[in-house]
Parts: structure tokens; sequence; C-alpha cells
């Protein structure tokens, strides 16, 4: 891939992105808005389970783009045919045996639910907007494996502007709940619709289910079990951090956690998504053996930048942040909620690109190691702080957990890469991010313990932040200027 390519797309993945957190935003304001938070805390704990539900797909999804990747380049396109329509006969055979499964959990979690007097009903659309969306994760993956991000880009721009005119009718006649069920629904199946119809008539892969490949499926199981077991594992947490929450606190906890998370993902998803084309770049030059050059040279900019990042959003910017969280939502919880995730999200921006690097180049047991930590440390911490302060500061133990988990992936890289953890700090601005955590910390301190004003703590921290990280700031402004990495 030319830097001109990746121009493109880094530019459309970035103008993407901020045109769809946008409008997500406004909707997600406006249900916050419509629905009592009860029941809107209920929906949302409900759908957190999705990110586990989507695990469940044998590692077939990252599969897919490492597969197609690698392929591409040496122009074995039959394989490709057969590959995909061998994993779309397990995906669609896991979408209904995991929606089965999704359904009976829902009924043994909530027996009631205030104001839903059709439990049956109301948990039934849940589990269908999930059968879709699980198999349209699938038919993406393929689209990306072939570096389709423009056009998908512009998919979600469509899709992201419909759910906005549903989402204001919804508010301006205080519709229930149920309409907004219907409404994921109809969405995600025109979804399907245009990303079958990409497939199929753009890339021009040929899907024949009566091809199913045992011997495809047997050279990829062995990754794909260690993604799979990998994927079970990580994206649990956010299901238990809002179960834990509900038990602990509320369920209008939830919704304030949520309000924290909304916010943390629109600040995250620049970087993420400008990011998005690594996996491709790690399984192009892992294919040509030439993945230990990468790892050690041109491949530190992704943590780099997204550490420069970190300082100016999470830092330099937080007093902005803040007040958006504060005024917006009303809501003080969100904002101390927002406090300690801006402390978690600043070292998960770090381990991302690190992480990219085992789930491509490597046969998954280190993915299965490193998410094993991530959930039985997540759940442990996450359990205690709440059950000793029963209010939002247990969060401080995702901290906690994070902080252990990152530092394990960098020890398997050292061990595996030969990379020194002391050097990619230094090329990192890892340096810088340490300083950020502590203050960070000092700040969450000062906003649960004593209680001070959060405009002058945050104004205090950005103010702080600016004068310490402006050079790192520089460096990140000539980055998005290129729209290129």
């Amino acid at each position: 891939m030319d830097n001109t390519s990746d121009r493109k797309v880094v530019s459309w993945n970035s103008l993407t992105f901020i045109i769809s957190v946008a409008i997500n935003f406004v909707v997600y304001s406006l249900f916050y808005r419509t629905f009592n938070p009860e029941i809107f805390g209920v929906y949302l704990t409900s759908i957190s389970i999705f990110l586990l539900g989507n695990s469940l797909d044998l590692g077939i999804g990252i599969s897919t783009i490492k597969v197609i990747s690698e392929k591409k380049i040496i122009n074995d396109f039959l394989y490709i045919n057969r590959f995909v329509s061998t994993f779309l006969v397990i995906y669609l055979g896991m979408g209904l045996l995991i929606s089965s499964l999704l359904f009976l959990n829902y009924r043994i979690s909530f027996q009631s639910i205030p104001n839903i007097s059709n439990i049956n009903g109301f948990f039934l659309k849940i589990v269908i907007y999930f059968f879709i969306i699980f198999i349209n994760g699938f038919f993406k993956v393929i689209l990306e494996g072939y570096y389709q991000y423009i056009v998908l880009g512009k998919i979600a721009i469509i899709l992201a502007t419909l759910n906005l005119l549903i989402a204001v009718f919804i508010y301006s006649f205080s519709l229930s709940i149920d309409y907004l069920l219907y409404s994921n629904i109809f969405i995600n199946l025109l979804h399907t619709i245009l990303l079958l119809s990409l497939i199929i008539f753009k890339i021009k892969i040929k899907i024949d289910l009566t091809t199913f490949d045992k011997g495809i499926l047997k050279s990829n199981i062995k990754h794909n079990l260690n993604v799979q077991i990998s994927y079970i594992f990580g994206n649990s947490i956010e299901y238990i951090v809002r179960y834990l929450l509900g038990y602990f606190i509320s369920f209008a906890s939830v919704t304030y956690y949520e309000n924290a998370r909304k916010i943390v993902n629109i600040i995250n998803g620049l970087i993420a998504t400008s990011q998005r084309n690594l996996i491709n770049k790690i399984a192009e030059f892992s294919s040509t053996n030439k993945i230990n050059e990468y790892l050690n040279s041109d491949f530190l900019v992704f943590p780099k930048l997204a550490n420069a990042y970190s300082l100016f959003v999470f830092g330099i910017m937080n007093i902005v942040f803040s007040c958006i969280i504060f005024y917006w939502f009303k809501s003080y919880d969100s904002l101390l909620i927002y406090s300690l995730l801006s402390i978690t999200f600043t070292i998960i921006n770090f381990g991302s690109p690190l992480y990219s690097v085992l789930l491509i180049n490597n046969n998954g047991k280190h993915l299965v190691i490193i998410q094993m930590i991530n959930f039985f440390s997540m759940l442990f911490f996450l359990f205690v702080f709440l059950f000793l302060y029963k209010n939002e500061f247990g969060i401080i133990g995702y901290v906690i957990a994070t902080f252990v988990n990152i530092w394990f992936i960098l020890k398997i890289l050292q061990s595996k890469y030969d990379l020194k953890i002391r050097i990619i700090l230094k090329e990192t601005y890892g340096r810088q991010i340490i300083t950020l955590l502590c203050i960070l910390i000092v700040q969450s301190i000062l906003l649960f313990t004593f209680k001070i004003n959060f405009l002058y703590v945050t104004s205090g921290v950005s103010l702080t932040c600016l004068i310490l990280f402006f050079n790192q700031t520089k460096f990140l402004l000539y980055k998005l200027k290129k729209l290129t990495i």
C-alpha cells in the first residue's frame, strides 16, 4: 500500500468518525432524555453483552482480515472465495446459537423491568438486533480485508444520518423504547443489504455455501480458537463493569457510566480510526517475513501518536470534555466516572497498537494469556473496590487491572520480538504519559474525596498539561495535518 492510499484511508476514516460520533452522540442524548434512566440502564446493560456475544465467532473476524490481506498479495482469489463461503456457514450457525443463549441469559438475569409488561418481546427484539449485527460483522471484515474503508465510511455516515432522523421522531413524540428496538432492527437490515451488495458486485466474491471446505476450516482453526478464547475474556469486560455497577450501586449508575463512556468513545475513536489500517500493515509485513524489522522501526510511530493524542485530549483538553459531560448530561456522577476512565484509556491507547501485533503475528496463545489476566484482574479489582466504596470510585479497579494487562503485553513483546521496554517508552513519550497518569489520579482523588469544584481542578490540570506537553502536541498536529503515518 502506498502513502497516497494510506492518506486517503486515514482521511476518510477520520472524517467518518467525526461525522458518525457527532450524530450518534446527539442520538444517544435524545434517547437519554426520552427514556426513564432505569429502563435505559437495563437496555444499555442488555446490549453491552453484545460485545461478549460478538466474541463467540471462533475468531473468524480478525482471521478474515489477516487471510484476505495475505492472499491478495499472491492473487489467490479462489482461496478467498472458499474461505468466505466456509466461514459464512460457521457464522450463521454460531449466530443462531449465540442468539438463543443470549435470550436465555436475559430471561434469567432480568425477572422484571419497570414499565415493561412484555419482557419476552422486549428481549426477543434485542436478540434479533444482535443476530443481524453479528452477521454484518463478518461482511464488514471481508470488506476491510479488501481495504474498502472508504466505502464503509460512506455507508456508516448514511446509516448514522438515518438513525438521527428516527431518534428525533422518537424524542418528539415521546415514544416507548420498543420503537428504539424496531429502528435498530430496520437500520441494521439495511446495513446487511448494502454490505452484501458490495461483496458480491464490487469486489466480486463468489459466495457458495455448498463449497464448505473442511481443509480451510482445519488450517485456520488453531489460531481462530485462540483468538476466540481471548475475545470471550476481553469482550466480557464491559458487561462485567455494567453488571457490577448495577449490583453494587444501581442501574441508574449504569446510565451515568454510559454517559462518560460515550464521551471517551468519541475522544478515542479518532485515534482508533486513524490506525485501523495497522492490522493490514502487520499482516503484510508478517507474510513477507519482515515483521521484526518493521516492529523495531516504523511501527513505533503508532503508539507514539496514540500517546501524543492522549496527552492532548485527556490532559490539555481536560476541562473542555469535563464541562461537556457535566453541563450536557447534568450529572456530576458521570463527570466523576469520566475522570477515572480518562486514566484507563490513556493506558489503553498506548497498549492497543502493541496488542495488534499479538493479534495478527501470533498463533494466539499469548492472546489467551493476556485476556485471561485482563478478565480475572478486572473482575477481582472491580469487585473489591466497588464492594469497599459502594460508589463510582470503585471503577479505580478498572484502572489497576488495565495497567496490569498492558505491562504483561510489554513483557511478551520483549521476549518474543526483543523489543526493549525502556526503548519503547523512550520512543513513544512514555515518560510524559506516566506524568499524565499521575496528574489524572490526583484529579480523581480531589473530585471524589475532597469534592473540590471541578472547574478549578480541571482547569488546573489543563493548564499544567499545556505547559508540560506542548512539544508532544506539536507532533500530534503535524501528524494529523499529514493524515498519514
